[in-house]
């Protein structure tokens, strides 16, 4: 019965650390892949953060601050705007992109501080016009 109840503590202290994250780091794999940072600012939106290294020679730094639309158990449900700034350098082409990125996504956080999400960022190009980089992804976070 000892075993019982320390389990049951053991699992609602961890659903509670996991609610109460303000924070999460991790990794978020598109076309290559990216470091994910995540800052909470309350219950209803967070700003993430994450530097990709692209399949080619190059990095894009993305910036969104997305807006918490809904949410379902362990799922929540975002979308928001924000920036990206690009940089290449290949043998067929170097450059530049700026653009604006839009994020809509899906995330579940488990009972241990883990997320895991699926979301999709479509990006518009100033410097080259047009659509691109668009992408979506698969994101493993850790909260803390």
């Amino acid at each position: 019965m000892k075993k019982v109840i320390a389990i049951l503590v053991a699992i609602l202290a961890f659903t509670a650390v996991a609610n109460a994250q303000s924070r999460a780091l991790g990794i978020r794999a598109t076309y290559g892949g990216e470091l994910s940072y995540q800052h909470y600012m309350g219950s209803s939106s967070f700003l993430e953060a994450d530097l990709g290294f692209a399949l080619h020679d190059g990095f894009v730094l993305t910036g969104i601050y997305d807006f918490i639309l809904g949410q379902s158990g362990g799922f929540s449900f975002y979308a928001g705007p924000g920036a990206q700034l690009a940089f290449w350098d290949t043998p067929d082409y170097s450059g530049i992109g700026l653009g604006i990125a839009g994020q809509l996504g899906v995330e579940y956080v488990f009972p241990a501080p883990i997320g895991i999400s699926l979301d999709w960022r479509p990006r518009f190009d100033f410097i080259h016009g047009g659509f691109g980089y668009s992408s979506v992804a698969l994101s493993l976070r850790y909260m803390f």
